[in-house]
């Protein structure tokens, strides 16, 4: 997802800031790509309410998310002009609006709603660890997107297994705040609460920090049971060395590590084929997604935008279930908001090539 931050304020129009805000940061990138532009509006704006409807539509139509941060005077039905943009430019939730009071600060008003603004953190003890912010009952750090892409402002972690908790999280519509850690700069407390540097990193109220995709999911798992998304773990075979193949085809093209990742996209078209009709759904548990399918999504994902830009490769079209999987699972709203960008994932790639890491559960600096 593309984040952008637009300050409207001052005889500044909501609608014409908004339109020359889309037009220089978006308007030659794809349709399909998820954008958000956050609005910090101080001040009076000069619109009616039904301008806000309209252009709430349009950005709908556009695939532009979008928060409102609104404080200063509410003039000219300022909280009514937001409300409308909100209700019609959102999508499955993606969209949101904090109203400042006079007595409460920016940073006070945002702890208490639903917009929550991803950052990088970076090294030096000046970084206060996340227990000095405004807490959230689930607190996950991840890792940053690379810094070495200058095209693409990515706010998504590219790592895979951080993606999955993340996908958990959502799925699950439980609250949490999102730390981005830079690897190249990782801040002081960050080394401590984790000395194996690994990632995603989660803490649930003021309990301790824990590492490892499996041990967290499982967590969450448990402490939140509702919406259940345990799956018997008979499956957990499925997809469970995509990214090590993925590497040694990356590597080192050639007949053995294209039948490597072949092969496991046999096993899991026989599997979903098999399924489909026993257990009466698309996905790899039957009609509901599970923990497998939150695990497969990011290292599908992986799959089809790595090979796409360094091998020129794609999933063989007899595959037919496993191209309607992929589609099923990246158009799910949780995989929306979490998606990096391809730029994100080949660059990513491109600097695990270059180090030649052991693939393993979690990002490692």
């Amino acid at each position: 997802m593309l984040w952008k931050c637009a300050r409207i304020g001052g005889r500044l129009r909501l609608c014409k800031g908004a339109t020359f805000a889309y037009s220089y940061w978006f308007g030659g990138l794809d349709t399909d790509m998820q954008k958000r532009i956050v609005f910090f509006a101080g001040g009076a704006v000069y619109d009616r309410v039904y301008h806000g409807e309209e252009l709430g539509r349009g950005m709908k139509d556009n695939n532009v998310a979008c928060d409102v941060i609104s404080f200063g005077d509410p003039y000219m039905d300022k909280r009514d002009l937001f409300e409308a943009l909100i209700r019609s430019a959102d999508k499955d939730g993606n969209c949101n609006v904090c109203h400042v009071p006079p007595e409460s600060s920016v940073p006070e008003a945002l702890s208490r709603s639903q917009i929550i603004i991803p950052r990088r953190v970076g090294g030096g003890s000046g970084s206060a660890p996340p227990s000095t912010q405004n807490k959230m009952p689930i607190e996950i750090c991840v890792k940053a997107p690379p810094r070495s892409h200058a095209t693409v402002t990515d706010a998504n972690t590219d790592c895979p297994f951080c993606q999955r908790v993340l996908l958990t999280l959502l799925e699950k519509k439980l609250p949490y705040r999102t730390h981005l850690i830079d690897l190249d700069n990782k801040p002081e407390w960050f080394a401590e609460a984790n000395p194996d540097g690994l990632l995603p990193l989660i803490r649930f109220d003021d309990e301790k920090w824990v590492s490892n995709s499996d041990v967290i999911v499982e967590m969450i798992e448990k402490k939140y049971p509702e919406p259940p998304l345990e799956t018997p773990p008979y499956y957990a075979y499925l997809g469970l060395t995509i990214l090590p193949k993925l590497l040694a085809f990356l590597k080192n093209k050639n007949d053995d590590t294209q039948q490597a990742l072949v092969f496991e996209l046999m096993e899991l078209e026989q599997h979903l084929s098999e399924y489909l009709y026993i257990l009466g759904g698309p996905y790899v548990n039957g009609k509901d997604i599970t923990a497998v399918d939150l695990s497969l999504a990011p290292k599908l994902y992986h799959l089809v935008e790595a090979c796409k830009e360094n091998n020129e490769w794609n999933i063989p079209k007899k595959f037919t279930k496993v191209l309607n999987y992929n589609k099923l699972l990246f158009n799910r709203t949780s995989f929306k908001k979490t998606k990096p960008s391809p730029e994100s994932v080949n660059e990513g790639w491109r600097q695990r090539l270059r180090m030649e890491p052991k693939v393993k559960d979690g990002a490692k600096g």
